[in-house]
């Protein structure tokens, strides 16, 4: 019994400094959030790609582009955002808010301030969704404030 103990301890202990599944959730969502805050913030679409589902439609609502709503494919969004950034540019991001169920869904709030004539703060709200072991975009919204 004296034996077995002291490895019990030293296993719970072990298991103490492994991240929880919900600290991981948390930085994996927010990362992705990062990555597209920098796509808005560089132009450089092809980030973008990392947190695009392989399959499936994303709903995409940025009435500055002219389109309404719609579920558009993969190739769409890039094509989407790329012709969006080449009308407006944007200086600063901000994540303001992150909810995550780590078995299914985060919710971000991101601000983007736009830079140019069409200056403001610009609300985007990411829905992702777990994907093959990775955070995938299925839903990009945006408002002003």
């Amino acid at each position: 019994m004296r034996r077995i103990l002291p490895g019990l301890v030293v296993i719970a202990i072990g298991l103490t400094t492994l991240p929880a599944p919900a600290d991981a959730g948390r930085t994996e969502a927010g990362q992705a959030a990062d990555r597209f805050a920098q796509v808005l913030c560089t132009g450089d679409t092809a980030a973008i790609r990392s947190i695009l589902p392989d399959s499936g439609k994303i709903l995409v609502s940025i009435p500055d582009t002219g389109l309404d709503a719609g579920y558009f494919g993969r190739s769409q969004v890039e094509t989407l955002l790329a012709d969006y950034l080449a009308a407006f540019s944007f200086r600063q991001c901000r994540i303001d808010h992150l909810e995550v169920d780590p078995a299914s869904y985060a919710r971000i709030d991101l601000t983007a301030v736009r830079g140019g004539d069409a200056g403001g703060e610009i609300m985007f709200r990411l829905a992702l969704q777990v994907e093959q072991g990775r955070w995938v975009a299925r839903e990009i919204r945006e408002s002003t404030r």
